[in-house]
């Protein structure tokens, strides 16, 4: 979230090295650095280490720091190093110790070969790989790339459920779970374990509001961890609308409430941290989905504009760079759509109005020709298009 709020990337490159210099003898980091729980070793979540590897990427994209790389690498192979004796015979990580997270939710089925898990880790090795080759030390890009995507593809076939037409949160000696979780199938579609004639299925049963039931999750009915996720999702399948949806019915009551701030959890009791990152998704989205800014090379060495119009009156937000902020505003006019974007010195990207813009395979990812898009450089690029 801090890539799309915050111009200074120091704080985010040193919450990454902070979380390295944690690391243990073994190679596990702790589930929370500068902090008591984090000294004192109370316990580990596999998970989180994962995810640290995935901030490395996410950092260079944004920032385009490449030191990042040499400062990360020793603990990135060391991180990964300690899953690997977790490997079963299929090629899965199974029964892993520690705190399997996944999410709060005390319903979740964490047994044997855990979805959520094995697709994190073919992620963190697709972006562990990224760290190697940052290094030059190609032969572990190599090695994890490949485990990346066995990993991936073993995860695909023993844990999907032909017959519901669903992934299953895990597989235990006592076979295929019946369980059944949005968190599970959110990260096989992020993650890249779902191939794409799968996802309209997987999306027909967890979007089914007769489906989807809250749970208990410790102190709440239900907790938000696997938003940010969620939301990726629906916006990698054009489902722009379907994420809006989402924050409108998870973050009105926060707004209306006048905090100025977002719960951790869904209900407000009197445990519910009423100001916590897990729900700050948002902030990432509205940027990256609806205004449409990212960038396509690292640093925004270049990016693109592609904004979400959909059924709504306006938008307007920014997008920090080392550059500077490049900015977007449009609104509805007689009609048309009234567009102005404003791009620093030093920066060229694609802007991308829904021209030339198709759907395959229904749930695919967005394609865009080439043709349509339009260069931009520095300065203020005013234009108007019709209305969809």
């Amino acid at each position: 979230m801090s890539h799309v709020t915050c111009s200074d990337p120091r704080l985010a490159r040193k919450a990454i090295v902070q979380a390295a210099q944690t690391q243990g003898p073994e190679g596990m980091v702790a589930m929370a650095s500068t902090s008591d729980i984090g000294a004192e070793w109370r316990t580990y979540i596999p998970d989180y280490a994962l995810y640290w590897i995935l901030s490395i990427g996410d950092y260079f994209d944004y920032s385009g720091d490449r030191t990042i790389f040499d400062d990360t690498f020793p603990a990135v192979a060391k991180a990964l190093g300690w899953f690997m004796p977790w490997l079963d015979v299929s090629g899965l990580l199974a029964d892993v110790p520690g705190w399997v997270f996944v999410d709060w939710s005390e319903k979740l089925d964490k047994k044997g070969e855990v979805l959520a898990l094995n697709a994190l880790f073919a992620a963190a090795l697709r972006a562990g790989a990224r760290v190697a080759e940052g290094v030059g030390a190609m032969p572990f890009a190599e090695r994890w790339r490949t485990l990346a995507s066995s990993v991936a593809a073993a995860a695909a076939a023993r844990l999907w459920d032909e017959k519901r037409g669903v992934y299953a949160d895990c597989r235990s000696e006592a076979g295929l779970s019946p369980v059944v979780s949005q968190q599970a199938n959110v990260v096989a579609i992020a993650f890249g374990v779902a191939p794409r004639d799968r996802w309209d299925r997987v999306f027909g049963y967890m979007l089914d509001e007769g489906r989807v039931k809250l749970t208990k999750a410790w102190r709440w009915d239900e907790e938000r961890a696997f938003d940010p996720e969620k939301d990726v999702v629906l916006a990698r399948a054009g489902r722009v609308d379907d994420l809006l949806s989402n924050i409108r019915k998870g973050w009105e009551p926060m707004l209306a409430d006048g905090g100025g701030t977002f719960w951790e959890s869904w209900q407000l009791t009197e445990a519910t941290s009423r100001c916590h990152a897990f729900s700050a998704t948002p902030v990432y989205d509205l940027s990256t989905y609806v205004l449409g800014l990212r960038p396509t090379a690292p640093g925004f060495a270049s990016f693109e504009v592609h904004p979400w119009f959909g059924n709504l009156a306006w938008a307007e937000g920014s997008m920090p760079t080392p550059a500077g902020p490049i900015s977007l505003a449009w609104r509805r006019e007689s009609g048309a759509i009234a567009l102005e974007l404003i791009v620093p010195e030093g920066l060229s990207g694609k802007l991308w109005t829904g021209e030339g813009v198709q759907r395959p395979g229904g749930a695919g990812e967005l394609v865009r020709r080439p043709a349509c898009g339009r260069d931009l450089r520095p300065g203020v690029i005013r234009l108007s298009r019709p209305a969809p």
